[in-house]
């Protein structure tokens, strides 16, 4: 059986100890973002779904925790909106190439 498209969604999970709501209720329940390109890792999701999702929930100082790190979008998005960052994943292949970028985004970032 061969796959004719690629899947065009992606799940997110908002949770946290105790009642909190959301920072802002006018992000949309679907975003059209486009999808990375010419990436040298095979998952790597757009670092603006995570900062959609930190501008709807995050405030300073938070801690953005991603145990499935992969290309460090998440890591990226976190810095960005000034929250602390904890990631890991099963992959040493994901957990090199995200340590990568996020070295080579505060270099870009600094000078």
């Amino acid at each position: 059986m061969a796959i004719i498209s690629e899947g065009r969604h992606e799940f997110i999970m908002f949770a946290s100890k105790g009642k909190r709501p959301l920072n802002s209720k006018s992000i949309p329940d679907v975003w059209r973002i486009k999808r990375v390109t010419g990436s040298q890792y095979p998952t790597q999701k757009p670092t603006e779904v995570f900062e959609l999702m930190l501008k709807g929930s995050a405030e300073n100082d938070f801690v953005v925790c991603d145990p499935f790190l992969g290309s460090g979008s998440s890591a990226i998005a976190a810095i960005k909106a000034n929250c602390k960052f904890l990631g890991c994943d099963i992959s040493e292949k994901a957990m090199s190439f995200s340590k990568e970028r996020i070295e080579q985004f505060f270099n870009n970032k600094i000078g």
